[in-house]
């Protein structure tokens, strides 16, 4: 009996927690079809229950003083998708043009639009809004080689995701430096 009402409170709160969050989620396309021909994918989903217990489990600070609970209170949910090809044009550019579409309803909001015709680079960072309030940020970045979308749906400042790169020892590429730049 208890354990139906535990199960019952859980579904409860994280099908709000999901309703929330679906207005910030991007759909993105699995992308199998291009896992094989890649020499690097990364393919991250986490929900609102691994988020809870990372959260449940974090130190209050970490070495350098980060506040990782604080950082983690508003992320419900996070999707990357990232691959990295031996050639150029591996890729479809409808692939990713997918999931730039998406950025294009008026909850989005362009945070930074950056191209480079010479590196035939794009990177598109949005941010989503609701009510006045941020609800979820993405990150589309893509050139011949390679390419990354990244979808957190919820509320973390820009500022912090330098400071959670750091405290997790998350290597500092490219794709994490524009962000925190």
């Amino acid at each position: 009996m208890v354990f139906r009402a535990v199960v019952a409170t859980f579904a409860l709160l994280s099908s709000s927690v999901l309703m929330a969050a679906e207005t910030a989620r991007l759909k993105i396309p699995d992308f199998s079809h291009l896992q094989s021909k890649a020499v690097e994918s990364v393919d991250v989903t986490v929900g609102p229950f691994m988020l809870w217990l990372a959260q449940a489990f974090a130190p209050e600070h970490s070495e350098d003083g980060t506040e990782v609970k604080e950082i983690l209170k508003g992320i419900e949910a996070v999707y990357i998708r990232s691959f990295s090809f031996a050639e150029d044009n591996a890729y479809s550019k409808d692939d990713v043009d997918a999931v730039r579409t998406q950025l294009r309803d008026q909850k989005w909001q362009p945070l930074a639009q950056i191209q480079s015709h010479k590196k035939k680079e794009n990177v598109d960072v949005f941010i989503a809004i609701e009510n006045d309030k941020p609800i979820g940020f993405a990150i589309v970045a893509s050139e011949p080689r390679e390419f990354t979308i990244v979808n957190v749906v919820g509320t973390i400042d820009p500022q912090n995701i330098g400071k959670l790169r750091a405290s997790l020892n998350l290597e500092r590429d490219s794709r994490t430096a524009a962000l925190e730049d």
